[in-house]
């Protein structure tokens, strides 16, 4: 799985690569949404972006790649602090506690089964249409 972390700080990149690497996922660090838009979002399976970010906030950031990515979103946050646009928001697949990070682990490892049984279902989904 492909997860882009979009986050100003280190550390939390740090904590997350090392579980990744164990599960096999692949972990591609952003600082800002700038960075962000100098990649192809379409590589990316899911896409965690930070409540606070310099330049733009998580929400509109969401607001603005939501139509150019088929990747699910989850947006975090330490301060704990999510609003009613957030939880109604299609887009935002999950919203996560930056302090818990075995929720954070949780809502990945529930993408990636997901990912892993929709690619199982579009490549079997064909061998049985003549029965």
């Amino acid at each position: 799985m492909k997860v882009a972390l979009i986050e100003n700080g280190d550390s939390f990149h740090k904590d997350l690569k090392k579980v990744s690497s164990e599960l096999g996922w692949e972990i591609s660090h952003f600082n800002n949404s700038i960075e962000l838009e100098r990649t192809n979002l379409n590589k990316y399976d899911v896409i965690l972006t930070d409540l606070n970010l310099p330049v733009i906030n998580g929400r509109d950031l969401i607001k603005s790649i939501a139509t150019k990515t088929r990747a699910q979103i989850f947006l975090m946050t330490s301060y704990g602090k999510f609003i009613e646009e957030d939880v109604k928001n299609d887009r935002i697949k999950g919203l996560i506690n930056k302090d818990d990070p075995e929720s954070l682990i949780d809502c990945l490892k529930y993408a990636d089964i997901k990912i892993r049984l929709n690619k199982i279902i579009e490549t079997e989904n064909g061998k049985y249409e003549d029965i």
